[in-house]
C-alpha cells in the first residue's frame, strides 16, 4: 500500500493554445509557478495575487495531436480542472473581479465558501475557503 508519504501536488498540466494569455492568467493573476514545455518562467508578476500558492504550479503544454487540441479548455469536461484553497475568499474574489475575471456559482454551505471562474481557455477553476 502507498501509505501517506505523498506530501503535496507539484504541477497540474494544462493544455493551451495561447501561451501568453495562459501565462498572464496562471502566473500574474493567480500567482502560481508556471512551466512552459520544459522551461520555468521567471516569477515576474504584474498584479498582486491574493496569496502565493504553496508550491503548486501549472505546466502549460501545447497540444501534440488533434485529439489533444480538441481538449484545450475542456480537459475536465465542464467540471473543475483545479480547486484552489484560500484563507481569504472575499479578498480573492475582489482580486479576480479587479482583473476582469467573471466569477459565478458563489456559494456558502456547511463545508465553507466557494466560487467558480474560468481560465482564458474555458477550464473551470474553483476557489474555496473551508470552514
Amino acid at each position: 500500500m502507498w501509505g501517506k508519504s505523498l506530501v503535496s501536488c507539484g504541477h497540474v498540466v494544462v493544455l493551451v493554445d495561447d501561451p501568453d494569455a495562459s501565462l498572464g492568467f496562471y502566473r500574474d493573476v493567480l500567482g502560481l509557478d508556471v512551466v512552459w514545455g520544459d522551461r520555468p518562467h521567471p516569477p515576474q508578476r504584474r498584479n498582486d495575487p491574493p496569496a502565493r500558492a504553496s508550491g503548486l504550479g501549472v505546466w502549460l503544454m501545447a497540444p501534440s495531436s488533434p485529439h489533444e487540441a480538441a481538449l484545450v479548455g475542456r480537459q475536465a469536461g465542464h467540471r473543475p480542472l483545479l480547486v484552489m484553497l484560500t484563507d481569504d475568499l472575499p479578498r480573492m474574489r475582489r482580486h479576480l473581479v479587479a482583473q476582469g475575471i467573471d466569477v459565478w456559482a458563489e456559494r456558502r454551505d456547511a463545508e465553507g465558501h466557494s466560487l467558480h471562474f474560468s481560465d482564458p481557455h474555458g477550464n473551470v477553476i474553483v476557489a474555496s475557503q473551508p470552514r
